[in-house]
């Protein structure tokens, strides 16, 4: 359950939804609720990632592919459905974060997405 940090008095301009950036229905629907209730955003920060720290060859390739639906499919699907809106905005701002703080041959997978 997603719980927002800040209540609507306290944050009028801000609002928290929760999607699981693997279900693009559910993703889109929740960027839909954001615009609807809050207007086109002039940021978007996507900072989805599913974090493991293994030594390259150490996850199998189903684990790959579900780091790869969050880091990479999730900020694809959230681009392309908020992009074209945003293109009206002056000055928006779309950003994709890289996800660790240091780098080290243990974050390969979430390197290999980021690359991406």
């Amino acid at each position: 359950m997603c719980k927002p940090p800040f209540n609507e008095k306290s944050a009028p301009v801000a609002k928290a939804v929760c999607a699981d950036a693997t279900h693009e229905s559910e993703l889109r629907a929740a960027l839909d609720e954001l615009v609807d209730d809050l207007g086109v955003p002039r940021v978007v920060v996507y900072n989805a990632a599913i974090v493991q720290a293994v030594d390259l060859g150490e996850l199998s390739t189903s684990e790959h592919l579900d780091a790869w639906a969050v880091n990479v499919v999730g900020a694809i699907t959230t681009a392309t459905h908020i992009l074209p809106l945003m293109a009206s905005v002056e000055g928006a701002k779309f950003i994709v974060t890289g996800g660790m703080p240091v780098a080290g041959p243990e974050a390969t997978n979430l390197s290999l997405g980021k690359a991406a």
